[in-house]
């Protein structure tokens, strides 16, 4: 269990180690075995210049022995492409059982991260300001987990402007986080401004945990749960909020959606106000919505830009009213949930006093 070291002052001709850090990310692919942590130093790393034109990451850990990315400052590390390879991505991996905390993506192309590998997990991570080719052809988003993996998870993360809230997007395909695994989850984390939908669920999703989430203002609504491979079923959405989100395609205007081939879900003790079409859209026949939330959450500072700050206010009807069953144990600051009467819903305990910036 090693760690290597990366810094733009660093070089790539150097062995790696603490005092003698390489100059690019991209240096250590290949390098990493089960259990070595990869430290990145703020600073930002540019892909154009690298023979894919984007991060590839391919080293594999085990169960017990994981591959790990760590910003050393938390979004110090900033990773971005002009999206000039092919996939145009910042990063691209396919190493299973890998960890990635805390970097800042950005990307001229389609997707912040994309990854094709299972049992990875991602810890506040923020994408934003993704082209995704806007126009006819416009697809991408800001973090895309691959169809025919599983075991993948999103935690405590934000994307922000994946695309443009100005009809770039008509086929609806540019998300905030598009979850194409099974038996995977997204918890405590943020959405705002994508082409489409904030959260989107497709291909062979199926079985996934969607907890605590907020999504809003983003062009087609904020939860689209849908599959074409198998059925998306055994899906859970739960104490997530939907709020002011925007109808500027075909099928959008919807806090939650369901799309394509699904099964019986669980949609329970969300938050939907404000969305253009109506809160939820279901296919008839399958899931039903229970113990909504349908009123203004009341934000402390609500902003349609990623500029605000998402905690609740104390007269918030979001408070205490989620469920604990199957939530996460901590929230966005990973301070512990349920230390008031009960779960509340968003990525925020109201019951947390201690604010850590807006966020």
């Amino acid at each position: 269990m090693t760690n290597y070291y990366v810094s733009p002052s660093g070089n790539d001709s150097n062995s790696g180690a603490a005092g003698f850090p390489w100059l690019t990310p991209q240096r250590a692919s290949g390098h990493l075995l089960p259990g070595d942590t990869l430290w990145v130093l703020a600073g930002t790393y540019n892909q154009d210049s690298t023979t894919n034109k984007f991060l590839y990451t391919t080293d594999i850990g085990t169960p017990l022995q994981r591959i790990t990315y760590r910003s050393v400052t938390p979004l110090g590390a900033k990773i971005t492409s002009s999206g000039l390879g092919s996939p145009p991505v910042a990063w691209y991996n396919q190493g299973d059982y890998c960890d990635f905390i805390g970097f800042d993506i950005t990307t001229g192309g389609t997707d912040g991260l994309e990854c094709n590998a299972s049992h990875c997990r991602l810890f506040s991570m923020f994408a934003h300001d993704v082209t995704a080719f806007p126009g006819a052809s416009a697809a991408g988003s800001g973090i895309k987990l691959g169809s025919g993996f599983t075991d993948n998870w999103v935690y405590n993360s934000v994307v922000d402007h994946i695309s443009n809230l100005t009809g770039t997007d008509p086929n609806n395909q540019c998300h905030g986080i598009y979850m194409s695994s099974s038996f995977g989850g997204i918890w405590n984390c943020k959405a705002s401004r994508a082409g489409g939908w904030g959260f989107h669920l497709f291909h062979t999703s199926t079985g996934c945990s969607v907890f605590n989430c907020l999504a809003y203002n983003n062009g087609c609504g904020g939860y689209m749960i849908a599959a074409d491979s198998v059925p998306n079923a055994g899906t859970t959405v739960a104490n997530c909020i939907a709020y002011n989100n925007l109808n500027l395609a075909s099928g959008g205007g919807y806090g939650l959606r369901e799309a394509g081939v699904t099964g019986l879900n669980i949609y329970t003790n969300n938050c939907f106000f404000g969305n253009a079409v109506a809160p939820f859209g279901l296919i008839t026949g399958g899931s039903s919505v229970v113990n909504s939330v349908l009123a203004d959450p009341k934000f402390v500072n609500y902003q349609p830009d990623n500029s605000g700050d998402y905690h609740l206010l104390p007269s918030s009807p979001c408070i205490d009213m989620g469920i604990a069953s199957g939530s996460p144990p901590t929230d966005f600051y990973n301070l512990n949930r349920c230390s008031g009467l009960g779960v509340d819903i968003g990525p925020y305990e109201i019951q947390q006093t201690t604010y850590h910036g807006a966020g």
